[in-house]
């Protein structure tokens, strides 16, 4: 299962923290940084580790990939990113980015498993998007109301898998 609803849209401005050291391209250099504000798990469980060990759990698959963090700072660009763990198949991220109408798709893919171990990066491609195919994708999230779902929802899932997804601008960032 998922989460229980959070709340909505939330301003980035309150989960920036300078105190995260990154590398270059906002990837953190401790494997044991938190990639999603700790804010967002909790009410979701009575254990009060619950919210540290799902953000630790989530977070050790896209350091593996070695992802950036979306939330830690100003961003300059809009981004969209889809986590998939399959909890017995290899764990895929997409990332979105569109930074001055420069517009990459980042795809990556490790050999793990999303139900148990994060693996090594096989796959690790970029890929050009034409203005077209970023205006196609910006009218399904549109049409999915990503920024007005609930920030984590609860629901029953038959393999185990997990699928995560964020949004974040220069203005805002969701989960």
């Amino acid at each position: 299962f998922i989460f229980q609803e959070a709340s909505s849209q939330v301003n980035n401005h309150l989960f920036y923290d300078t105190s995260i050291v990154t590398n270059n391209t906002n990837v953190p250099v401790d494997s044991n940084c938190y990639y999603f504000p700790l804010s967002l798990f909790e009410g979701f469980s009575t254990n009060k580790n619950y919210p540290k060990m799902c953000d630790a759990w989530y977070s050790k698959f896209l350091f593996t990939m070695q992802e950036p963090l979306l939330y830690n700072k100003p961003l300059k660009n809009e981004t969209y990113r889809f986590t998939w763990l399959r909890s017995k198949d290899h764990p895929i991220c997409i990332r979105i980015e569109n930074l001055n109408a420069s517009i990459k798709m980042y795809i990556k893919e490790t050999d793990g498993l999303g139900g148990y171990k994060s693996g090594k990066i096989i796959l690790d491609t970029i890929k050009e998007i034409k203005t077209e195919q970023w205006n196609s994708i910006k009218k399904r999230i549109v049409k999915s109301h990503l920024w007005d779902m609930a920030v984590m929802k609860k629901t029953v899932e038959s393999d185990g898998a997990s699928w995560i997804l964020e949004g974040a601008n220069v203005e805002k960032y969701h989960l």
